[in-house]
């Protein structure tokens, strides 16, 4: 039997993307990602916060670190890889990375750079980013 490792992942950035290369010449970015669930409690619900590593290879490394900063939302599509390591103490370390594959922006974030229009700019009728322009 065929067996599927797919991810879907939607929340906000937890801080700015860390990029590096390698020495062979591939850009590395990594990013926490922050989703919510409510959490059913006596009193009713509570909220609760999940962390998750998002892990993204060459141009898309390059396109997160442009227009990605904290707090920006961001949906993630990739697979679930498996990292273990030894940290400083030497004690054997695991956790789960999601490798991207591909990154969907919200079209009312542009790059940090670019000039954005207010929300009544973008109410009133000025002109939004053309669907081509984001990457989908």
């Amino acid at each position: 039997m065929r067996s599927v490792n797919k991810v879907f992942i939607y929340g906000n950035l937890g801080a700015d993307p860390e990029v590096r290369s390698t020495p062979n010449g591939t850009d590395i970015a990594q990013f926490s990602l922050a989703t919510n669930r409510s959490v059913k409690i006596d009193e009713g619900y509570r909220s609760e916060t999940d962390w998750h590593t998002v892990v993204a290879f060459n141009w898309l490394a390059r396109r997160a670190a442009e227009r990605l900063q904290k707090g920006h939302p961001v949906a993630v599509v990739g697979s679930l890889r498996p990292k273990t390591w030894t940290d400083s103490d030497g004690k054997s370390r695991k956790r789960v990375e999601i490798y991207a594959e591909n990154l969907c922006f919200s079209p009312l974030s542009p790059p940090p750079d670019a000039a954005r229009p207010s929300t009544s700019d973008a109410l009133s009728g000025e002109a939004l980013p053309d669907r081509a322009e984001v990457p989908f």
